[in-house]
């Protein structure tokens, strides 16, 4: 599948739940942040969401706080609540 520009920051990933190809899927956050990393730092933003495989699942970790690995935490209930009532 050929990927399509939109805005010159989204690309299609393929099948997966997001058209951004920074979503991922990756194998950790680790992983992921270390990719995102090596594609520039205007990549990684506050609030980007990544998905990361657990088995057979994608698991979807955001950038909370800041840009460091240590603010990619896991999306849950309390964090989409929090988002919704911080934006």
């Amino acid at each position: 599948m050929a990927n399509v520009t939109i805005l010159d920051k989204i690309k299609s990933s393929g099948s997966y739940s997001s058209l951004d190809a920074k979503y991922g899927p990756y194998l950790s956050r680790e992983a992921a942040h270390e990719a995102l990393g090596e594609n520039g730092d205007d990549v990684i933003e506050i609030g980007l969401t990544v998905g990361i495989k657990n088995g057979d699942r994608i698991i979807e970790y955001w950038y909370q706080d800041g840009t460091d690995l240590e603010n990619l935490v896991q999306k849950d209930s309390f964090n989409k609540i929090e988002s919704e009532a911080r934006y």
